[in-house]
């Protein structure tokens, strides 16, 4: 038996893989292929009586203990496994599904090669940076190919993190991106606007500031017709003060003001400088003393710190730039950008921590993105047959890692 082409995946009702491509003896054949643990399960399942299973060619499974027939009561060819995997990969793989440990492989890792290592967190950033690209995509068409929109809506969201990430979006989505490059550098005006959008100005408040914020919002619904979204949207318990949505919001519009929101897509430079200087942002006197609108507390800095800054880059700034630059054909670019991060520190976080516990080190931002990815797309999955240090583990004979240890 030769597989020419295993076919394609198939993710909805009816057999497992789609137009696969199979030589038996010197019959070529082109259909389908179903796969089960043991081949009475075609019958368990009903196939026998569906006509969606006519077209299968070959029963692939990891024991065949009976014959499997069409509709039409033909026999179907059948692939048995047990015999063809070792003894030795099946408790590998058995270890490695059961191991609770947060990284399945880690009592392995010793025997991953440094070359190994490299590629795997090569592809594991570029498999991170083409997911979120796509994600930008569809929202581009979503868009009529406005990259500005897209790039605020992902700006804003950005800012939100994690819990306020949803009403981030819903005020991106109500605010046209225009409107806030025709307010430039206006402060004051800027805040009213996001403010009033996000329904945080639908109280009365006596503060000067506050007062002020409301005069220019009523001007701003009036002259643009704005919709204001429901304040129950907003996310403030169990967080720290300077993640809340309010001083979030104050920073976006430091944000706007300071460096706008054109998207600049020639300069690769531009994103790292923006950076650095975003500790710079201008932040209203009243927010020295405040996390909300209602309430003074104890004066502290309200500047974007380095989990910010960390999370525009590469949330933002890197797929929205590998996505414009890989449409336009331009990979120098991309790959100039690529250099640029590997220059840069890797976080330290409770996922790079423990990869580093067990000697797999994150030497930049590059690999501790990497790292993130591996971490919650492939560890935490048990997805070690699709990983590419868990196939290569995979490959280790039992009794060559009781001679390791051993000797160890």
């Amino acid at each position: 038996m030769l597989i020419k082409n295993p076919g394609e995946l198939n993710e909805d009702s009816g057999p497992d893989f789609s137009f696969a491509s199979i030589k038996i003896g010197n019959q070529q054949w082109i259909g389908h292929v179903e796969i089960h643990k043991k081949s009475s399960d075609w019958a368990r399942h009903g196939h026998q009586n569906d006509a969606a299973y006519n077209a299968v060619i070959l029963h692939v499974c990891f024991e065949c203990d009976q014959d499997v027939y069409r509709l039409d009561g033909t026999l179907i060819p059948q692939l048995e496994l047990k015999s063809r995997i070792s003894q030795s990969r099946m408790e590998r793989h058995r270890d490695l599904n059961e191991n609770l440990a947060p990284i399945p492989c880690s009592f392995l890792v010793a025997r991953v090669t440094p070359l190994l290592w490299k590629s795997t967190l090569d592809r594991m950033f570029i498999e991170r940076i083409e997911i979120r690209s796509r994600e930008i995509w569809d929202r581009l068409e979503q868009c009529n190919g406005d990259w500005g929109k897209v790039y605020w809506e992902f700006l804003c969201r950005s800012f939100g993190m994690k819990k306020n990430k949803a009403g981030f979006d819903q005020l991106a989505r109500l605010i046209d991106h225009r409107i806030l490059e025709r307010l430039g550098s206006e402060s004051l005006k800027i805040e009213a606007l996001l403010f009033g959008i996000s329904g945080m100005l639908k109280r009365e408040f006596i503060h000067p500031y506050i007062k002020e914020l409301h005069n220019e919002y009523r001007f701003l619904k009036k002259k643009y017709n704005t919709v204001e979204m429901n304040v129950v949207v907003w996310k403030f318990m169990r967080m720290r003060p300077n993640n809340f949505p309010t001083i979030r919001l104050v920073q976006l519009a430091g944000f706007i003001t300071q460096f706008g929101i054109h998207f600049e897509t020639s300069d690769t430079s531009h994103y790292f400088s923006l950076i650095k200087e975003l500790k710079y942002i201008p932040i209203s006197e009243f927010w020295q003393d405040h996390y909300t609108l209602a309430k003074s507390s104890t004066k502290s800095s309200k500047k974007p710190g380095e989990i910010l800054s960390r999370s525009l880059l590469v949330n933002v700034f890197v797929p929205m730039l590998f996505a414009y630059w890989k449409s336009k054909g331009q990979y120098e670019l991309v790959e100039e950008f690529i250099e640029r991060l590997k220059g840069l520190k890797a976080e330290s976080n409770q996922i790079t921590r423990q990869f580093e516990k067990i000697g797999l080190k994150a030497e930049n931002l590059w690999e501790g993105q990497a790292l993130l990815h591996l971490h919650n797309n492939y560890c935490t999955l048990k997805r070690c047959n699709s990983c590419i240090i868990g196939k290569y583990l995979l490959c280790y004979e039992k009794t060559s890692d009781r001679n390791m240890e051993k000797s160890n």
